[in-house]
């Protein structure tokens, strides 16, 4: 009679125990960091790296885009100084004609006809590309000397052939000096298109390593302790009670493993007072 009074007593006082012990539980099991807290943590970063990659890409694009328009800015003012040289050259063979003319007053007058032609060529030029022009200056108040009176002298007429072989040479000059500029654009884009592309395949490369590598040892961790648990709860189905896996970890599964071991104490202390 005392026997079963006893298990009674003992069963009532397990029963008494488990409801205490399972409030301390839940008082105790408070998750610091969630999963779902780190899920969105681990998308939050992937979604700034990604907005970083983007603004870099952006901010690539858009060198790339004004170099390439320095580079077809530079094609376009060659081509318009060409025609420039070409009025130029022209002049150049029109006075080379009329050297032997006997009419001095004729000859100035046709020199300045052909350089309002190339005036119109620089002037459009000018329009475009200001810093591109020709200075024409000295050149127009020789030609505006000469014309000024019914018979040039030959010293008017050679002034104007000189000022004309200098803009001549001068044009030749700054069409080279704008090859140059083109080569050293082509090769500062090709350089920044090469840098655009290594920078991006490599943060491409660097996030992807990045995030496999988080990724796994997220689910490395969570499966090592997946499995921890596993192995507590199949000895405690075998009848062992002095079982107990480190807690590790702040989240869901950490107060799972704290209820797991909690568990185990609890039977193992039910299962002395039944004996008793």
């Amino acid at each position: 009679m005392n026997h079963p009074q006893g298990e009674i007593t003992g069963q009532q006082r397990v029963y008494d125990v488990a409801p205490a012990l399972s409030f301390d539980t839940e008082s105790q099991l408070s998750s610091e960091v969630p999963l779902r807290v780190k899920g969105f943590l681990a998308f939050a970063a992937v979604v700034i790296y990604a907005v970083l990659l983007t603004t870099f890409t952006f901010n690539k694009k858009s060198e790339l885009a004004s170099e390439f328009e320095k580079l077809q800015n530079f094609y376009k003012i060659e081509e318009q100084l060409r025609q420039v040289d070409a009025t130029a050259f022209h002049i150049v063979m029109g006075v080379f004609m009329s050297s032997n003319d006997t009419n001095p007053k004729a000859a100035a007058q046709r020199f300045a006809s052909n350089f309002e032609l190339l005036k119109n060529k620089n002037d459009e030029l000018a329009k475009q590309y200001p810093y591109a022009a020709i200075n024409l200056v000295k050149i127009e108040q020789a030609a505006r000397q000469a014309n000024a009176t019914d018979h040039p002298t030959p010293e008017e007429l050679a002034a104007m052939n000189s000022e004309l072989l200098k803009v001549k040479i001068e044009i030749t000059q700054r069409i080279d000096e704008s090859r140059q500029e083109q080569k050293a654009s082509a090769d500062r884009f090709n350089t920044q298109w090469d840098s655009a592309a290594l920078a991006s395949m490599m943060f491409g490369i660097i996030g992807l390593l990045l995030l496999g590598a988080i990724i796994g040892l997220f689910f490395t961790r969570l499966t090592t302790d997946l499995h921890a648990l596993k192995g507590v709860a199949w000895d405690i189905i075998k009848g062992k009670r002095d079982v107990a896996t480190p807690v590790t970890r702040n989240d869901e599964v950490g107060e799972l493993m704290q209820a797991i071991n909690q568990m185990a104490s609890a039977l193992d202390e039910r299962e002395k007072e039944l004996v008793i």
